[in-house]
């Protein structure tokens, strides 16, 4: 009853975190699917491939890297954990994440296991967060505004980009931390801006705006 359980859960498990498990028995090349990456593969459970038929889901410009990948675990032992794209059975274009390892006995492998996993979700939402992330930039630079963001908890500090290069120093070039802030802003007008940012921190006023000098890194100074 306990291993039907647990079999139960592995299964939700899988259907949800959309990740299934197989094997290849060296000796028969035999290959064993779980329901899940069935599914994956848009296959009814119950069909075992061949080692070939396998292979011949991902897309083809990768199939002779994953075949070789496949023969160097037989031969040498050696996993792997690839990002790969894939075609199901139905033509819907996926990435998934392929995991593969090797079981020795006697010295030599006898068996490789693993998981498939359908990340295509991630994959998409991940590339959207970069193209979001370029627009930004973008934006930034053409308005010639620069972004920050201070971690009252921490005292960590980001400064994108655009705030380093509109004050003549390199992308990256100034260091992630307050004082570059105060070290750069003019002492005659670094009193009343830490003033005035001290009242917004204490919920004095709606948000914080000022307008003072920033020295440049060839000693000149701009208004911000």
């Amino acid at each position: 009853h306990q291993i039907a359980r647990t079999e139960s859960i592995l299964a939700r498990v899988g259907r949800m975190a959309r990740i299934g498990g197989w094997e290849l028995d060296i000796e028969t090349m035999s290959v064993t699917w779980s329901d899940e990456v069935h599914r994956i593969h848009d296959l009814e459970p119950g069909k075992q491939p061949s080692v070939e038929e396998a292979i011949s889901f991902y897309a083809p410009e990768v199939r002779a890297d994953i075949a070789e990948m496949v023969q160097q675990a037989i031969d040498h032992g050696v996993p792997w954990d690839l990002e790969l794209p894939f075609v199901t059975a139905l033509g819907r274009t996926l990435t998934v994440r392929a995991i593969g390892e090797p079981e020795w006995r006697d010295g030599k492998v006898v068996r490789l296991f693993g998981v498939l996993q359908d990340i295509t979700e991630r994959k998409q939402a991940t590339s959207e967060l970069q193209r979001t992330r370029q627009r930004l930039n973008l934006a930034l630079a053409a308005a010639q505004v620069g972004l920050w963001d201070w971690d009252l908890g921490s005292d960590e500090v980001y400064l994108n980009d655009q705030w380093s290069t509109m004050l003549g120093f390199e992308a990256g070039e100034l260091p992630m931390e307050l004082g570059t802030w105060e070290s750069l802003c003019n002492p005659d007008d670094l009193r009343r801006t830490r003033e005035e940012l001290e009242r917004h921190i204490a919920g004095q006023t709606p948000r914080h705006i000022c307008e003072l000098r920033m020295r440049c890194k060839d000693g000149s100074w701009k208004w911000i």
